[in-house]
């Protein structure tokens, strides 16, 4: 490359660095900007009480939100699995109901099985399967 070419590079790089700086911040602000309507919308505070946030107050605001909002999911999810588990008990307690046993036209003392062992383990270690899962 000749050296003119070279200098203009430089000089172009130079020139570019200051609108690079400039889009960079527009970006940064903007998204400032997203997240401020967004933590106020779902503090449900009013935007024109807190129209001068600083953007460290916005940062600050976005980080306790997502805290909470991971302490409340984990919360969620240990009460769902809670669920789950005692629905598979449910079930457990059901396939082992007499009711199951003997068949309803079935003579007192037969032991006559309404569903069959190998599908009650089955569906049992299914139930188990998915509440590890979890």
């Amino acid at each position: 490359l000749p050296l003119s070419s070279v200098g203009i590079n430089k000089d172009g790089r130079r020139a570019n660095k200051p609108l690079m700086e400039k889009r960079r911040r527009a970006r940064i602000n903007q998204s400032l900007a997203v997240l401020k309507a967004l933590i106020l919308d779902s503090a449900k505070m009013e935007n024109t009480k807190h129209s001068k946030l600083e953007k460290a107050d916005i940062l600050e605001l976005t980080v306790r939100h997502l805290q909470r909002q991971k302490t409340l999911s984990s919360t969620t999810l240990d009460k769902y699995k809670a669920g789950f588990q005692e629905c598979a008990r449910e079930v457990s307690r059901f396939l082992d109901s007499p009711e199951l046993q003997l068949g309803p036209t079935a003579p007192l003392g037969t032991s006559q099985q309404l569903i069959d062992p190998a599908i009650k383990q089955r569906l049992l270690r299914h139930m188990d399967s998915c509440v590890s899962e979890i």
